[in-house]
Order: C-alpha cells, then sequence, then structure tokens
C-alpha cells in the first residue's frame, strides 16, 4: 500500500472530524502506511499530526488538479 485516501464532505463537525481521522489512523497502523490523505469537498488544506504519522487535509478541486 502505497497512499490510503479519505473522501468526506467537511470536516467542521467534531463528529465527522473523529470518525474519518480515526478510520485513517487504523488503517494506517493496520497496514503499515504513513502517506496519509483526506480529501474535504468543503474545507482548508492543512496537516494533522498523531502519533508521529500526519494525515495531509487537501480540498477536492485541489487534489483534482493535482
Amino acid at each position: 500500500v502505497v497512499e490510503l485516501i479519505q473522501v468526506c464532505y467537511a470536516l467542521s463537525d467534531s463528529k465527522t472530524y473523529n470518525h474519518e481521522t480515526s478510520a485513517l489512523w487504523l488503517a494506517a497502523k493496520q497496514l503499515h502506511c504513513s502517506n496519509l490523505t483526506l480529501i474535504v469537498l468543503e474545507g482548508e488544506k492543512k496537516e494533522i499530526v498523531q502519533d508521529d504519522m500526519t494525515i495531509y487535509v487537501i480540498p477536492a478541486l485541489e487534489w483534482l488538479l493535482k
């Protein structure tokens, strides 16, 4: 596994934030993958760091134009 990608509408709700990020953390640990991307339709580009791993949050439009 080279990269794990999770997609959601927005991370503004704390329940959604916890659900989406915890799924990526768990998959990353189980699959030994450190390249984590969370694509959001609404939201800004940012990084979420936990346990020496980083989730790169990127707006969908920016990801599509890459």
